[in-house]
């Protein structure tokens, strides 16, 4: 699946999307649109990406194990997909968990993030 333009609809959820980052299928070899955010302190949840595509949206945590923590609208994640997530999550958790944690800002985390 490959997607040509991201077009933010209804099934996607209001979390303050511009206070995150994003990074298109390109930079990460993933089918989806993934969007990275920085703690607030305010999260009710531990460190996680967001994917998204022209259907929905899901969270994944950033962790040994990732799992998928909630779906919004009708997005599909197979099973070759979910495996890319988490061999993303893998080959990026340093640099991922770096930006939750504020150590680096999004043009740090464009520069080191590893598409896979």
């Amino acid at each position: 699946m490959k997607i040509e333009k991201y077009v933010f609809t209804e099934h996607h959820s209001q979390d303050k999307l511009y206070e995150m980052s994003n990074l298109f299928p390109y930079a990460t070899g993933l089918n989806y649109v993934v969007w990275i955010s920085a703690k607030s302190n305010k999260e009710r949840h531990w460190a996680r990406i967001k994917i998204a595509d022209n259907d929905g949206e899901a969270s994944i945590s950033i962790d040994d194990n990732p799992e998928v923590k909630s779906k919004k609208g009708n997005i599909k994640i197979s099973g070759k997909n979910l495996k890319d997530i988490k061999q993303f999550i893998a080959l990026n958790k340093d640099v991922l968990l770096d930006h939750w944690n504020g150590k680096i800002d999004s043009k740090q985390l464009g520069e080191r993030i590893k598409s896979i």
